[in-house]
C-alpha cells in the first residue's frame, strides 16, 4: 500500500518495486476491504491500474510511522 500513495500503478510496477511480496491474491484481498480500488481497461492486453482508496488514505500515516521505526532498526 505504501507505493500507491505515492502514484497510481500496474501490477507489474508493484512487483517491480516491491518483489515477491504483492501478488494478485494480496491485491484482491485489499481491494475487498476497500483500502485499494482496482481500474481494469478495455484494451488488449488487459490494462489494470491500482490506486489507494480513501479510506486507504487514512492509513498513510501510521504506515508512514512504521516504516520510520523500520528503518530505525537497520
Amino acid at each position: 500500500m505504501y507505493e500507491l500513495f505515492q502514484r497510481t500503478m500496474s501490477f507489474g510496477q508493484l512487483q517491480r518495486a516491491i518483489p515477491k511480496v504483492y501478488d494478485t491474491i494480496q491485491l484482491r484481498e485489499l481491494e475487498e476491504d476497500g483500502l485499494i480500488n482496482r481500474t481494469i481497461y478495455p484494451v488488449v492486453p488487459p490494462k489494470i491500474e491500482y490506486r489507494i482508496a480513501t479510506i486507504g488514505k487514512e492509513l498513510e500515516s501510521i504506515l508512514d510511522e512504521f516504516s520510520q521505526i523500520l528503518q530505525k532498526r537497520d
